[in-house]
């Protein structure tokens, strides 16, 4: 508890120094809510991935369903997601599990060059559960939808060697983090393990050592 403090403290400086706008884009939030969800709050900024900042704005939702809220991710950095983790550009990954040896010899996903990414249909929602507040913000923690040490986000990813991959994040609910405020959102995902799996079922996991930490910072709110 006393991390998740810490975290989430260190998230609020962010936010309050985070107050530049890159670009406009006013319309990337409309095909993010359901009808019948209550969105109080959409979101636009940029993400970073261990500390390396991604030159481009996404988009998160905030919102309820009776007393439960979610955020809700209508697109993310999946390319830079892959040519981080995929690129070898972690410190330290360990392969936990492989496929069978004939399979594994034929998988080149140590070297990702041309690739696509096939986001997914529907977009990614994390529950949150709340763990304090402020006078300017409420602060939260993930809540696992599992019960299991890692909560699973996936997307596809086509290469022209491999065919239609899926790519799955397991990240630790546990050490995420949300800070979100009237003006201004932030969150704090830990990615500790990633799974790829190909299109004949093999499948490799990594678990990532440290873990990849991919932090959000608002710069204005859309809705």
């Amino acid at each position: 508890m006393e991390k998740r403090k810490v975290i989430a403290l260190g998230l609020m400086v962010l936010m309050m120094l985070g107050g530049c706008s890159e670009g406009d884009n006013e319309d990337s939030y409309m095909d993010m809510p359901n009808a019948d969800e209550n969105v109080f709050a959409v979101f636009e900024g940029v993400w970073s991935i261990d500390d390396t900042p991604i030159e481009q704005t996404f988009p998160m939702a905030c919102q309820t369903n009776g007393s439960q809220t979610f955020v809700k991710f209508p697109s993310l950095p999946y390319k830079a997601i892959v040519n981080r983790v995929m690129g070898g550009k972690t410190n330290h990954m360990t392969l936990e599990e492989s496929m069978d040896k004939s399979e594994e010899d034929g998988a080149s996903t140590n070297d990702v060059n041309d690739f696509s990414i096939v986001e997914p249909v529907v977009a990614p929602t994390l529950t949150l559960s709340p763990v304090g507040y402020s006078s300017t913000a409420n602060y939260y923690g993930q809540a696992s939808s599992t019960h299991e040490t890692y909560e699973p986000l996936s997307f596809g990813m086509t290469s022209a060697d491999e065919g239609t991959l899926t790519v799955t994040l397991g990240m630790l609910p546990g050490e995420s983090t949300f800070v979100i405020g009237e003006t201004a959102a932030n969150c704090l995902l830990v990615v500790k393990r990633v799974i790829i799996t190909y299109p004949n079922s093999g499948q490799r996991t990594w678990v990532l050592d440290p873990e990849m930490r991919m932090a959000f910072i608002s710069t204005k709110r859309l809705k």
